[in-house]
């Protein structure tokens, strides 16, 4: 979305690049995690199966003592303040950004922000029906004109996912899950909600998914004028 709107102040073909930008995300949401969870499991030797894994995540969390509804409207009503607040700022993912960064405040002084795994899964839901909704019949019309883009773009991508994620895992102490998804070149908040579930660092993978965006919107366009001008 905010690289579409930067794409008027260059005079660039916005529907090009809001297309493009789209099957960037939508190949990114499809390929990273699978291979994600690919090498987590086996980077762990586990033949468990992703539905065991849920059930074994639910029993986990029905232990939690100190989290229940009480815990999970706390946090939802923080977590809401925090989207207004990142509204009305015009950060870069803004809303989600703001929202997680006083949750994760909350958290820090109390140790009771919740959010159960079935929650999650619908925001999930949610997520993935938004970027369907984008997808228009003149969308998939202009796809026979930009076959080759299309290509260079998801093949491109996903190496560079794959190489600058192992790069992270080898040279931080983040695990193979969450340099993979850190590494990932869009879907911030998709990325991020799906983090937890293929066995990654939710926080870590955020907070990098928001560094990633606030240079792409900040620092990227300047570089393009430099370049350009």
């Amino acid at each position: 979305m905010d690289i579409s709107l930067i794409a008027y102040d260059f005079k660039a073909n916005t529907s090009q690049v809001a297309l493009l930008q789209l099957i960037r995300l939508i190949s990114v949401i499809a390929f990273v995690p699978f291979f994600t969870k690919k090498c987590y499991e086996r980077n762990n030797k586990k033949n468990v199966s992703f539905e065991q894994e849920i059930k074994n995540e639910i029993k986990e969390e029905e232990k939690i003592e100190n989290k229940n509804e009480k815990s999970l409207l706390f946090t939802i009503i923080i977590g809401i303040i925090g989207g207004i607040i990142g509204y009305f700022t015009h950060l870069p993912a803004g809303t989600m950004s703001c929202s997680m960064a006083l949750v994760a405040y909350f958290n820090v002084k109390t140790h009771r922000a919740y959010m159960p795994l079935t929650l999650r899964k619908i925001i999930q839901s949610f997520g993935g029906a938004l970027i369907g909704a984008k997808v228009t019949l003149s969308d998939v019309i202009a796809l026979k004109d930009l076959v080759l883009p299309i290509i260079l773009i998801i093949i491109g991508f996903c190496l560079m996912n794959v190489l600058v994620g192992f790069f992270l895992y080898k040279t931080t102490k983040f695990s193979l899950s969450t340099a993979l998804l850190s590494a990932s070149p869009g879907g911030m908040s998709d990325i991020s909600l799906m983090a937890e579930d293929l066995g990654a660092n939710g926080p870590q993978v955020a907070s990098m998914q928001f560094l990633r965006a606030i240079f792409i919107v900040g620092v990227y366009p300047i570089i393009i004028k430099i370049l350009f001008s």
